[in-house]
Formats: structure tokens, C-alpha cells, sequence
């Protein structure tokens, strides 16, 4: 999957919200969230909530893991699903 991406990234971005830290109750911290990426060599951008948000990014985006396609021209969301996976059939279709 990761050695598809780099095919697409002059058409969008990837990034990667981490919201939740050592239990589904606390928010994810800096030194989780880097663990996180250099663990799993996470190719992409990578962000969580601010301290204090009260799971702003699960309340705006939902709890279940989704991927949102994000068009570099216009900046618009063009595509939601599931899985990276998923996506690429919208990825490829971008011009």
C-alpha cells in the first residue's frame, strides 16, 4: 500500500489523525503520537488533538479509522472510505 502512494502525491495529501492515546478515554500526546509514526514508519503527515479539545477531531470526523481524499488543487474533500485501500480508485480518477 505505502509504495502506491507516492504516485499520488501531486494529486493529494495523506494525512494521518491520531485521537485517541493509552486508553479510548485520555487524548493521544506528542510522545504517543511519535512513538506511533516511528513505530509503524508512518510515510505522512501525522497530527492529533490539542491538548484540552475534548476529542474534537473523533466528534468532527467520527470514531471508526476513515480516509479522506483531499484534492491539492482545489483543496475540497473529494472522496471518503474506509481504508487507504479504498481510496485509490478515487485517487487514481484525480487529474
Amino acid at each position: 500500500m505505502v509504495k502506491t502512494l507516492p504516485s499520488h502525491a501531486d494529486k493529494a495529501m495523506f494525512v494521518d489523525l491520531l485521537t485517541e492515546g493509552t486508553t479510548p478515554t485520555s487524548l493521544a500526546t506528542d510522545v504517543q503520537v511519535r512513538a506511533w509514526v516511528n513505530s509503524l514508519k508512518v510515510p505522512f503527515t501525522t497530527a492529533r488533538d490539542p491538548d484540552g479539545s475534548d476529542f474534537a477531531i473523533r466528534t468532527i470526523y467520527g470514531v471508526k479509522e476513515t480516509t479522506y481524499i483531499v484534492d491539492r488543487a482545489t483543496m475540497i474533500i473529494v472522496a471518503k472510505a474506509k481504508t487507504p485501500e479504498d481510496a485509490l480508485t478515487a485517487l487514481d480518477a484525480l487529474p
